[in-house]
């Protein structure tokens, strides 16, 4: 692996702290998982690099809104387009404090105490759709395909089985093959097409329906 990233991401399902330590050709990997507190970290390969995914903080506010600017310059697969999202710090900050007065997740991967991606899983707003939780994944170029968003989705199904969700949903924009796949290994399903949900370069784009049902 030497100086390049890999697939550093793994994950345990335990109560209590865990150390492991993985050696392989040019890798060690030490990984600590408190599940009661929410959070993974490891240092891994030779450069020593810390990864962490864990609840976000309301003084992660400003950091967190700069990693959402970047990232909409990145990706066409998401919702918003350059210059959408609401640039006051004001309004990253009450939308933390409203996800932990409804019980919601906010997850964020960190490198080096940096936000590199980001999870959300908001439930229903309603008590007869209070069980269920949509998920909202995003992570910037460079971190993409080395096991961040699964690990993120890890930790987010064991918050949602504490919590007692029973039904996980997403969209997917169709033509993200590796997404739907990544997904299908997850084991959600495809429920439905949304046709012609969004508009991007001049185009209609079609997303899937998806969901996994937990209990």
């Amino acid at each position: 692996m030497g100086g390049e990233r890999g697939n550093i991401f793994y994950y345990i399902e335990r109560w209590d702290w865990v150390e492991r330590i993985m050696k392989g050709k040019d890798i060690c990997v030490a990984l600590s998982f408190n599940l009661f507190y929410g959070a993974i970290s490891l240092t891994c390969d030779s450069m020593g690099r810390k990864m962490e995914i864990r609840p976000i903080k309301e003084e992660d506010a400003k950091e967190f809104l700069e990693m959402l600017l970047k990232l909409d310059k990145q990706t066409e697969l998401m919702t918003y387009e350059v210059g959408e999202h609401p640039p006051e710090l004001d309004n990253i900050l009450t939308a933390i404090r409203i996800c932990e007065k409804k019980d919601n997740l906010l997850l964020v991967a960190l490198e080096e105490a940096k936000i590199i991606g980001f999870l959300g899983a908001a439930r229903g707003e309603f008590n007869r759709s209070r069980h269920s939780v949509s998920i909202t994944i995003g992570i910037l170029e460079d971190y993409r395909h080395q096991g961040i968003g699964s690990a993120m989705s890890e930790q987010m199904e064991q918050w949602a089985r504490r919590a007692g969700i029973v039904r996980l949903e997403l969209t997917v924009i169709c033509h993200n093959t590796q997404a739907v796949r990544l997904y299908e290994k997850k084991g959600f399903f495809i429920e439905g097409i949304r046709k012609k949900s969004l508009f991007v370069n001049g185009k209609y784009i079609d997303e899937y329906y998806m969901g996994k049902i937990l209990v």
